[in-house]
């Protein structure tokens, strides 16, 4: 199959713009492509990418750039789907973030099993747990419900709950979770993208002090939940022996794809961070 060309430069296009955000002339763009191409051809392509939407030309005598809905695409692919992050050192994520200019979030889920069911009475019955103990009011349905999940982790416990409609048991269970400490990074670029555009002021407070990562789902968002122009992912992230949940955003031309290589090849040495 011979190189689709119009691909390749739009791809190079979008390479060379995350790592300078500035627009790109024909003969930049020929200097940096692994294929013969001539300047009139490049221009010719430039024309027909900004008639489909790909490219815009801020100024009649500048280069191009790539639209938000090139970018957008151009991030489906490269990321999709969203593999779990790998990394030794919670440092080399914050750093990285801040490194590329990105807020981030992380929270890890310590294992926790459901031990041991303590009755009291006809009041209250008490979860015993590996680490902390939970309790909730007496029912002997809702005993027999729990006896028979004994040893399950309290996570899936949590799920099970919510599916049966036990409201008390999975409100506790959440208010118990919420106690695992969520790490910020890079809040310096949340607050300058809040200075420049106007943005929902308790969707702020749960961004920068972490929330956002307990209320959505895995995924890449564009405008739902974050202005537009920017890009969020929300995904799982694994270090050592522990698992969690990693939420970071950034301007949609940031270098995403550096963050994650920056993160897995552990670039930043343990100790890092003050």
């Amino acid at each position: 199959m011979g190189i689709n060309k119009r691909e390749l430069l739009l791809e190079q296009i979008i390479k060379e713009y995350i790592k300078n955000p500035e627009p790109i002339g024909s003969e930049y763009l020929k200097m940096h492509l692994n294929i013969k191409i001539s300047s009139a051809t490049i221009r010719n392509y430039f024309k027909k990418m900004v008639e489909d939407g790909e490219l815009m030309q801020v100024h009649i005598s500048s280069g191009r750039i790539p639209t938000i809905n090139a970018l957008k695409s151009y991030w489906r692919r490269k990321l999709l789907p969203l593999d779990p992050i790998e990394t030794k050192d919670l440092n080399s994520v914050k750093c990285s973030a801040k490194e590329v200019g990105l807020f981030c979030a992380v929270k890890f889920y310590k294992p926790n099993r459901f031990i041991d069911l303590i009755r009291v009475g006809e009041r209250y019955l008490i979860l015993e747990l590996e680490d902390g103990e939970i309790v909730i009011s007496y029912s002997s349905a809702m005993e027999r419900f729990l006896r028979s999940l004994l040893q399950i982790e309290i996570r899936d416990l949590e799920n099970i709950a919510a599916q049966v409609c036990a409201n008390e048991l999975k409100s506790k269970i959440s208010h118990f979770l919420k106690r695992d400490e969520i790490n910020i990074g890079g809040s310096v670029e949340l607050i300058n993208m809040a200075k420049d555009i106007d943005i929902n002021e308790q969707k702020f407070v749960n961004t920068i002090e972490g929330r956002i990562v307990e209320n959505i789902a895995d995924g890449i968002y564009f405008e739902s939940i974050v202005p537009y122009g920017y890009m969020a992912i929300r995904q799982d992230i694994k270090t050592n022996d522990c698992e969690g949940k990693i939420f970071f955003l950034g301007k949609i031309s940031k270098n995403f794809e550096v963050f994650y290589q920056m993160i897995e090849n552990d670039r930043f040495e343990e100790g890092s961070i003050e």
